[in-house]
This record gives structure tokens, sequence and C-alpha cells, in this order.
């Protein structure tokens, strides 16, 4: 195959590649399990904010002396739990968040 050249301004462009698949594999087992167990793809969203940090938390403390911990209900290790309850919080707050930053803290 011939490999093409040319300008390409890639400055400032978010590389997805830097993300590890590791992590992006975990949130979606536990999406996976989720809907399983809930059947809707987007009811996560029409959750308060302080319910997902509070679930986060909960997880947090339960890898916080062993991080390989498995979660008793669904199977998946609690870090999974962890990244995926971030990952709604990211989601949930991000104007708030982006706010916050255009501010400067």
């Amino acid at each position: 195959m011939e490999q093409l050249k040319g300008a390409k301004f890639d400055g400032g462009k978010p590389r997805p590649s830097t993300v590890p698949v590791e992590a992006i594999e975990a949130i979606m087992a536990a999406r996976e399990y989720g809907l399983q167990k809930y059947k809707d793809a987007e009811d996560w969203r029409s959750i308060e904010p302080e319910r997902w940090h509070e679930a986060l938390l909960r997880h947090v403390l339960a890898i916080w002396d062993d991080p390989t911990h498995i979660d008793e209900e669904s199977g998946l290790p609690s870090i999974w739990h962890v990244m995926t309850n971030g990952a709604f919080l990211c989601a949930c707050l991000k104007d708030v968040v982006d706010e916050k930053m255009k501010r400067g803290g």
C-alpha cells in the first residue's frame, strides 16, 4: 500500500489512543452489567450526581485495602465500578466543571 504524504494539523486535537484500552473495556463491562440489571441504557442520566458520587465512594472503600476486590453483586472488579461511576460523574457534571475551569477554579 502506498503511503500518502501531506500536511496534517493535529495540534490541540484530542488523542483517543492515549486512553488505555483496558479502561474502556472495564467501563464497557460494567455498563453491560448495568444494562442487564436495569434494562435501560440511558437511565443513568436521570440519577442525581450525588448518588453516583456515593456509589463511587462505596467502591473506593471496597478497594481501599484490596485493589483487586471483586464486587459481590456484579462479580466484576470494584475498580471497574469506580471508573464507571467516575465516567457518569464526568458526564453529569460536565457543564458545571467547564464553567469552573473557565473562571479559573
